[in-house]
């Protein structure tokens, strides 16, 4: 009886393991396991629970990634086709030139997106070692904020709090930040605020600016890799007191960077409508270190 006490609780958890298994064999890619305090497998059922996400998340990334392939090479390639057919029957210098233009622009932009795609696979990569240490969130900021400052642009930052250290690494910080302002610039009218809040056990990165924000059907997905917002063209923009049209130019991947940075690190991303502003409202939330 002792020993049938000591294996039933084992038993019980390796038919769960087993059954969750199963599914996700079955092409249920969301099948987890719900951890128990009492397991004996409990390592065995959180890596399990990990490799599913990792799995789920590189479907995920192939489903998109075929779709902007499909989208987005096909454009530019189908203006090639219809450009050295349309300049092999022209004989006018003029506009041979001007179809040779269109072609080079057609092919820098498959060049764009290529790079984007190597360098969004490169984030996959096991080689990529996170060198953490005891960093000062407000330097790496301030220091971003004066590569991105503008003339145009009226770029605040606060700081809420008693600051205390974060443990990651600079370089993938660095860049967190840097994709966050880009993608602030890029859609903002004229004013970004950026606040660091300390409450003594974390500490948010808020990034808000006052463009058009994110609509909200896609708040979900808009840290996956090829998304973006559904305002990726504003006309009739003001900027500067000047009425302008702006193309958003990009593929999704900043803020697909800014989620995987984030995920290295154990912090948690969320966008909201910024309520002072109006515009979108980025918080990357960090667990501060013990002084």
């Amino acid at each position: 009886l002792f020993v049938v006490a000591w294996v039933y609780p084992l038993i019980r958890r390796l038919i769960v393991l087993r059954q969750a298994a199963i599914r996700f064999g079955e092409g249920d890619l969301g099948q987890r396991i719900t951890p128990s305090y009492f397991s004996t497998i409990s390592d065995i059922e959180f890596e399990f629970n990990r490799m599913a996400q990792r799995i789920e998340n590189l479907v995920a990334d192939v489903q998109l990634l075929s779709n902007a392939v499909s989208h987005d090479l096909r454009t530019p390639l189908a203006k090639i086709r219809f450009g050295v057919d349309t300049l092999q029957d022209s004989e006018d210098e003029t506009a041979r030139e001007r179809y040779l233009e269109r072609l080079s622009s057609d092919v820098d932009k498959m060049t764009d997106l290529v790079e984007t795609l190597l360098s969004y696979s490169r984030l996959e990569s096991t080689l990529i070692k996170v060198e953490k240490n005891a960093l000062d969130l407000q330097l790496l900021v301030k220091q971003s904020m004066e590569f991105h400052r503008r003339e145009e642009l009226d770029i605040i930052v606060e700081v809420l709090g008693d600051p205390a250290p974060i443990s990651g690494d600079k370089r993938y910080l660095t860049m967190l930040i840097d994709n966050l302002m880009c993608n602030a610039i890029q859609y903002c009218e004229k004013i970004i605020q950026v606040s660091l809040v300390y409450t003594g056990v974390s500490c948010q990165l808020i990034v808000a600016d006052d463009g058009p924000g994110i609509d909200d059907s896609i708040h979900k997905d808009i840290f996956k890799p090829f998304v973006r917002g559904k305002n990726s063209y504003v006309s009739g923009r003001v900027l500067a007191g000047k009425s302008i049209n702006k193309q958003h130019k990009g593929y999704g991947i900043g803020l697909a960077f800014v989620q995987r940075v984030a995920d290295w690190h154990s912090a948690r991303c969320e966008v909201y409508r910024s309520k002072h502003l109006g515009g979108a409202e980025f918080v990357i939330s960090f667990d501060v270190t013990s002084r």
